[in-house]
C-alpha cells in the first residue's frame, strides 16, 4: 500500500542510524565484530557487536533512547512491559549467533548486553524523569529459546501468510503496541491497519 512518511517524524530514526555508524567504525579500529546480520529460521536480524568478556564473548545491543524510555525500564512497576521488545530481540539474536557455525561461543550467563545511549541525558527532560546519568550498561534478561522461537516464527508465518494472500497481517496485541500508543504515534501506514479494525 502507498503511504507517506514525514522527514520530522524520522529524525531521532536518522540520528539513530548515524550514531551507530560511528559506533561501528569504533568498533572496527579495535578489531572487533560489528554490524553483523544473523540469518536462521526464516528470520534475520543485525547484531551491533560482539566483544570478548569474561573468557567467552558477549552481543552488545546500542539504543538511543529518550530518557522516559529509561525512566520506564528502570521503574518496577513499567520495567517488565518496557524491556520486552529489547529483549526478545536480543535473546533471537543469540539464538541465531548460537547457531551459526564458527561464531565466538557466549558467556553463559551474561550473553547478551544493551548500552543505552540517552539522548536527552543532562538536560531538564530528563532530570525530570530522575535520569541521572547518560549512558547505563546492563545484561539482558535470558529467556527460554522455546518462547523466543515459538514468537519469532509466529510473526514470521503470519506476514507471510499476509503477504501471499495480500491481506493486513493480524493485529499486534495489546502488550506490542504498547495498548494502541506505538501505532497511533509511530506507524505510518496506520491509516490502512485502521481500516481492518
Amino acid at each position: 500500500t502507498d503511504y507517506d512518511v514525514k522527514l520530522e517524524d524520522r529524525v531521532w530514526a536518522i540520528l539513530g542510524t548515524a550514531g551507530h555508524a560511528i559506533l561501528e567504525q569504533g568498533a572496527k579500529k579495535l578489531n572487533l565484530s560489528s554490524e553483523v546480520r544473523l540469518h536462521g529460521r526464516g528470520v534475520s536480524g543485525q547484531r551491533d557487536l560482539v566483544e570478548p568478556f569474561d573468557g567467552y564473548h558477549r552481543i552488545v545491543d546500542y539504543k538511543i533512547i529518550s530518557s522516559y524510555k529509561v525512566k520506564t525500564l528502570f521503574d518496577p512497576e513499567t520495567a517488565e512491559d518496557a524491556w520486552y521488545d529489547f529483549t526478545m530481540q536480543l535473546n533471537m539474536y543469540r539464538i541465531l549467533a548460537q547457531e551459526t557455525p564458527n561464531h565466538p561461543e557466549l558467556h553463559p550467563d551474561e550473553p547478551c548486553w544493551l548500552y543505552g545511549i540517552i539522548r536527552d541525558g543532562g538536560t531538564l527532560g530528563a532530570r525530570l524523569n530522575q535520569v541521572n546519568y547518560k549512558t547505563f550498561f546492563k545484561p539482558v534478561t535470558n529467556l527460554p529459546n522455546e518462547h523466543v522461537i515459538k514468537y519469532f516464527e509466529t510473526k514470521r508465518d503470519d506476514l507471510i501468510k499476509a503477504m501471499k494472500a495480500s491481506v493486513i497481517p493480524p493485529k499486534c496485541s495489546k502488550h506490542e503496541t504498547w495498548d494502541g500508543k506505538k501505532c497511533k504515534k509511530y506507524c505510518s501506514v496506520k491509516k490502512e491497519c485502521y481500516k481492518h479494525e
